[in-house]
């Protein structure tokens, strides 16, 4: 924190080792974006203690002096938010000249793990203050596309980092936003995540789309719950039709044992991320929990059905498989304790 913002503090205005007040030189603030990347480089998970660092600055946490007035307080507050919406300008400046110097390179798979990097990064400020990011949504926006040129580990990293950056964003954005983004081809990537990565970027694509479906401007029938129902259904009925084909799933081909596992993974997600209001509320629960046919599954009965389902899965012998049930289920109690 001292070597970050030192530069653009005085000593009288540190307070308990933080320092709060910041100039608009940009010249500091690019400096201080530099050594953030480094950071996160050499210290993985360092971003949670960064955005929360971010967020103390922010909101002028532990200053101490509660005498101090409030207007100096607020000029301090500006000139920290003007400096960390420098910061995030040159963190999208240096991510657009990395990849201009990455489309030239020979090898462009090598340049992943600096690309992840960068987007951990930009992560710091969509936890601690999505705002500043909102002008630069169309940059991110491609990355979805899962066509980067990166070896696998760093292609899963780069969608789940842009998943996740965009779910810190996506309440912040206006009717006329999210309107847009609902007619281009966001949805149908961040299906296609699901049908092609691990459970971390697939749960992280599940999420987005469940926070583009609950936007206080959209009713239920958006293209987000459409597309939320759409994997509901698909991996529903793959659940539904291998249920009786074996007791023991070590022993089917391993792809039909990988698709069993991702539709359950993918179920779980969407448990866990399904509105509570439109869960309906019975006496007997029992009554309700219930293996529907495909056909008659529905948003509403959703969790009911697929812990039904799951809970089938889980009776079999194989360990890997309730396993994986097991992760499922949980993100159903954890939206419907």
């Amino acid at each position: 924190e001292l070597l970050w913002f030192s530069s653009t503090c005085s000593k009288s205005d540190s307070v308990g080792g933080v320092l709060t007040s910041v100039s608009n030189d940009q010249s500091n603030s690019f400096e201080t974006a530099k050594q953030m990347i480094e950071v996160v480089t050499i210290s993985p998970g360092s971003q949670e203690s960064l955005a929360c660092l971010v967020k103390e600055m922010l909101c002028g946490f532990n200053e101490g002096d509660k005498a101090k007035k409030v207007c100096e307080r607020k000029v301090r507050q500006k000139a920290t938010r003007n400096h960390c919406s420098n910061i995030v300008s040159y963190l999208f400046e240096e991510l657009l000249s990395f990849e201009e110097k990455r489309a030239a390179s020979k090898n462009q798979s090598a340049a992943g793990p600096r690309l992840v990097h960068l987007l951990t990064t930009i992560s710091v400020f969509a936890d601690a203050s999505p705002t500043l990011l909102l002008k630069h949504i169309d940059i991110l926006l491609p990355y979805l596309k899962a066509d980067n040129g990166l070896e696998p580990a760093s292609e899963a990293a780069v969608v789940y980092n842009i998943c996740k950056i965009l779910s810190q964003l996506a309440s912040y954005l206006t009717v006329t936003e999210i309107c847009r983004l609902g007619d281009s081809d966001l949805p149908g990537d961040l299906i296609k995540i699901t049908y092609a990565f691990g459970s971390k970027p697939t749960g992280a694509a599940v999420e987005l789309l469940a926070k583009l479906a609950t936007h206080s401007s959209l009713g239920n029938d958006s293209v987000y719950r459409a597309s939320l129902m759409k994997l509901a259904s698909i991996f529903y009925k793959l659940l539904f039709t291998m249920k009786e084909t074996t007791e023991d799933f070590s022993k089917v081909k391993i792809k039909q044992r990988s698709n069993v596992q991702r539709a359950m993974s993918v179920l779980g997600s969407l448990c866990r991320y399904h509105d509570k209001e439109e869960i309906t509320i019975v006496d007997n629960i029992s009554d309700y929990l219930i293996v529907v046919d495909p056909i008659r599954l529905s948003w509403v009965n959703l969790p009911y059905a697929a812990f039904a389902l799951l809970h089938e899965y889980l009776l079999k012998v194989d360990t890997i498989t309730k396993c994986t049930v097991l992760r499922a289920m949980a993100g159903i109690f954890f939206s419907h304790p």
